[in-house]
């Protein structure tokens, strides 16, 4: 029972993240260590 109410309280704070990262706007630290941005698909 605390285990779902900690990961729903990380999943609401985190939210916004979330959104960017399914957005492909957030940035990224890959395993390799390069930082990178993800660039929205062209339409």
């Amino acid at each position: 029972m605390i285990v779902l109410v900690l990961a729903l309280i990380i999943i609401v704070r985190h939210k916004d993240n979330i959104h960017r990262i399914r957005m492909k706007q957030e940035n990224l630290i890959p395993f390799g260590l390069n930082i990178t941005k993800q660039q929205p698909k062209q339409k």
